[in-house]
């Protein structure tokens, strides 16, 4: 006990003979605004393309929604397809339910001298409308989608390449009582089976329609 009590009493009486360095002095540091800028503008400049691209996107998806289908097809006219962000899909969105009101008008625009990059990108839309379980498609619009893509270039390809999903699709549309069903379906019905036999289905496919 005695010497722990003696403890402080000892460092106290030891005295500090060393010298005390002063703190370091601060000193203003110089922000390096040259680099600091540059990399700024370089942001800004990167930023530039997805803004505009997400517009372009914007502006056409505002006409589709307003049933502005010729003004919209002509605005995706006027750009390249790398104008607009490939991680968006233009509309009408085929997993979107809008796309069986607003696919068909859409559809029926395209000509063989339509930018081939729009022609894939709206046939692919339908490709994927027929993956679904649902149908939102009239008759009228199938016959009319059927007809228009007969015209293109990649017409028959694209037949054949979705016959199959195609000929379910229209199974599930089909009436078995044509006597319940109106002109515009009978003459539409009529127009997708003269459409379908020129682009080539099989008959197998052809008499399971008819059934």
């Amino acid at each position: 006990m005695g010497c722990v009590a003696r403890l402080p009493f000892g460092l106290a009486s030891r005295r500090f003979r060393g010298t005390i360095q002063p703190l370091p002095r601060l000193l203003p540091a110089k922000v390096p605004w040259l680099q600091l800028t540059t990399v700024a503008l370089i942001w800004a400049l990167i930023a530039i393309g997805p803004q505009l691209e997400q517009h372009r996107f914007i502006t056409h998806a505002g006409l589709v929604e307003k049933a502005a289908y010729s003004e919209a097809l002509a605005y995706l006219e006027k750009h390249p397809q790398r104008d607009f962000p490939p991680s968006r899909r233009l509309e009408p969105n085929p997993y979107e339910f809008r796309v069986w009101d607003d696919l068909p008008p859409t559809i029926a625009l395209l000509k063989p001298d339509t930018a081939s990059w729009i022609r894939h990108v709206y046939l692919n839309h339908v490709s994927a409308t027929l993956t679904h379980y649902y149908s939102g498609y009239a008759l009228t619009n199938v016959a009319s989608m059927l007809s228009t893509i007969e015209q293109l270039p990649e017409g028959r390809e694209w037949f054949h390449t979705n016959e199959i999903a195609l000929t379910r699709q229209l199974l599930e549309l089909r009436n078995p009582k044509p006597e319940s069903m109106g002109s515009a379906d009978l003459i539409a019905k009529t127009n997708i089976f003269e459409t379908l036999s020129r682009m080539g289905m099989a008959e197998t496919n052809l008499a399971k329609l008819a059934e």
